[in-house]
């Protein structure tokens, strides 16, 4: 079973690699004013990709016309996602969508509310690239450095020609100079438009931004890093590798590095890290950190850290996602997720989430909101819709009642009711003053609701029964099986009262006077005892009611 979990994992980023989806697949479809949702409904049924995204984190509702012909599917989606914050990445046979809140919508066209104009098909011209320079006051002589006042970005479909200027300057960029992505080659050097823009003063009337680079760098000034290979294969290295990006595997004796994404598979002995996103897996002997965001594996020996993490994060100590988490955490000792829209914690010691969360299993589990189960010795949480399971459930806005009761065996009793609805502890003392016998008890129970202002609470009690100050030795128990019909006459206040089921079982016998020591009981439907045996024991089992009022 673990050599084909192995196999698994290591061959997961191979098969999302051989089965990716082909975005370069021309496509037509015709869609009138439809919601982008169904856009993506339709754009499946003609294409070989399939789209996944959550609906709590994706909007989906603003309405689109599409009216495309042969055109490849990315630059489909390009558009069609333009005056959004939605960006997409290829996973496998999947596009995955997810929203970065630092992409600049580009509104097209309609009547200001995204809608797009009806055309022949999804397009928009860009509109030239405008920066200008403003003055910057200093001690030294006043300088002109460029500012980026619009479009902070460049489009990936450039115009022919930008403008960059000011009232005393003027230069421009000849486009040829820049790949798709807005960069300016020189040599060895790959530099963004955009911080040569900001970094670099302009002097000289007719200096070139890519001349002023050069010059700039020549002279010692450290602006830009130089480029690294981007691994499109496999890259080894025996100690330390390092990449730009990595689109196949990248394997190390002791660590790995890369400054963007990694599409595929980093494997290292010591640790891995990702300055981008990762589309695929880290797989270290001791930890693997993402800065940017996870759509796949993380496994350590010890630690794993995600920015935001949409997969499977297996450790051996402890799995942290800092940002968005919706996927699997499974860790030895302890697992977080920072704004959780979903997922699963598996955790030995400690489970803790903020946002939704759907399951967490654990020793101790705390969350915010939990929209499944927890399962534990202890559990947390601010809300639950779903049920927590475990010795001691703490839920602030749940079921939580103090509760003053008179009972048919023990006369009068004191409990606590907390948890939730589905399922809540008890802890409950009880007294029988005139036989001098106390009680103490734990138990377990669920509230349904019957009306506006009625329910049933069913209950399963085991209380501890002792005699005067002294705390009973021997096995000495009540049990009860209760249902009680709940009436609410205030918010929280109400009055209840029901039939309960009790066992009473002893082996507290006194050998001077032959009886057993215990709670005594007038009336039983059933009764069994047996002193020849070398732990005697009595059995009563007999039909009671209790009655009072909670708040």
């Amino acid at each position: 079973m673990k050599t084909k979990l192995f196999i698994f994992f290591f061959c997961l980023p191979t098969l999302l690699l051989a089965q990716s989806a082909n975005l370069s697949e021309r496509i037509t479809i015709i869609i009138e004013r439809a919601t982008i949702e169904e856009a993506l409904n339709s754009i499946a049924s003609v294409s070989e990709v399939k789209f996944a995204y959550s609906k709590d984190i994706i909007p989906m509702e603003a309405v689109v016309n599409v009216n495309v012909i042969e055109k490849p599917l990315a630059e489909v989606l390009d558009l069609l996602f333009e005056p959004t914050q939605i960006v997409y990445a290829r996973i496998g046979n999947q596009v995955v969508l997810k929203i970065d809140e630092k992409k600049i919508p580009i509104p097209i066209g309609g009547n200001g509310n995204n809608e797009r104009l009806s055309s022949r098909e999804i397009q928009y011209e860009y509109p030239d690239a405008v920066y200008k320079a403003e003055e910057m006051k200093s001690d030294s002589p006043v300088q002109q450095q460029a500012k980026v006042l619009r479009n902070d970005r460049l489009p990936q479909t450039l115009p022919p020609k930008a403008l960059i200027g000011s009232t005393d300057y003027e230069f421009k960029i000849d486009y040829s100079e820049l790949d798709f992505q807005g960069y300016i080659n020189l040599d060895n050097y790959k530099i963004p438009v955009v911080d040569a823009i900001r970094e670099v003063d302009f002097e000289e009337v007719g200096d070139s931004i890519a001349a002023k680079v050069t010059e700039t760098i020549n002279k010692g000034k450290k602006i830009f890093e130089p480029e690294e290979k981007v691994v499109k294969r496999i890259s080894f290295n025996p100690f330390f590798a390092k990449a730009k990006s990595v689109e196949g595997a990248q394997i190390s004796g002791v660590v790995s590095f890369t400054e963007r994404d990694l599409d595929g598979l980093q494997l290292s002995l010591v640790g891995g890290m990702v300055e981008g996103d990762v589309l695929g897996s880290q797989i270290s002997g001791i930890y693997n950190y993402s800065e940017g965001d996870n759509f796949g594996t993380q496994i350590s020996g010890i630690a794993n850290v995600a920015n935001t993490m949409i997969g499977l994060q297996l450790s051996g100590i402890t799995n942290q996602a800092n940002d968005t988490f919706k996927g699997t955490q499974i860790s030895g000792i302890h697992n977080h997720a920072q704004n959780a829209t979903g997922g699963l914690q598996i955790s030995s010691i400690a489970n803790s989430a903020s946002g939704n969360i759907n399951v967490q299993i654990g020793v101790i589990n705390k969350a915010e909101n939990v929209r499944g189960v927890q399962l534990g010795i202890i559990n947390m949480a601010d809300t639950i819709r779903g049920v927590p399971i475990g010795l001691f459930n703490f839920i602030k806005d749940g079921y939580n009642r103090l509760e003053l009761k008179y009972g048919s065996d023990l006369t009068w009793n004191v409990g606590v009711k907390f948890g939730a609805r589905s399922f809540y502890n008890m802890l409950e003392v009880g007294t029988q003053k005139e036989l001098a016998w106390w009680g103490l008890g734990y138990g377990i129970g669920t509230y349904a609701r019957l009306g506006k202002r009625a329910g049933l609470n069913i209950e399963v009690l085991a209380m501890h029964l002792n005699n005067n100050d002294n705390w009973v030795k021997k096995w000495n128990a009540l049990g009860q099986f209760r249902t009680t019909l709940d009436i609410r006459l205030g918010k929280k206040f109400s009055l209840f009262a029901g039939p309960q089921l009790n066992v009473l079982y002893s082996e507290n016998y006194d050998t001077d006077t032959g009886t057993f020591n215990t709670l005594a009981v007038d009336k039983t439907s059933y009764e069994e005892t047996d002193i020849m045996i070398a732990n005697p024991y009595l059995l009563k089992i007999w039909i009671g009611c209790s009655a009072g009022f909670r708040f």
